[in-house]
């Protein structure tokens, strides 16, 4: 009984042995395919982000300025929603 119980035991063993010498290498390679997939993604984003822009830019300058490419019609929108989005005076409780 206790030769039956040494086998399995060591069946057991080497079967565990075996499957992480093949977990840790995939585990290795699937974390580094993960990092450089989220490297790729954060670039493409950053540079699509820029190419937006200059597009947007390139769309709303104005002909005959000096400078080729003015977002001041984007500031001029955001500080006009800016200031109607908050309130005209504060008052405090106390």
């Amino acid at each position: 009984m206790a030769k039956a119980v040494r086998a399995v035991s060591d069946a057991a063993t080497n079967a565990h042995r075996a499957m992480k010498e093949l977990a840790d290498p995939v585990g290795t390679f699937m974390v580094d395919a993960f990092q450089l997939l989220a490297l790729f993604v954060i670039g493409a984003t950053t540079v699509w982000s820029a190419a937006a822009m200059f597009l947007d830019m390139a769309a709303h300058a104005a002909p005959g300025s000096r400078t080729s490419f003015s977002c001041s019609s984007t500031w001029k929108s955001a500080r006009r929603s800016a200031s109607t989005s908050r309130p005209r005076s504060f008052r405090f409780a106390i």
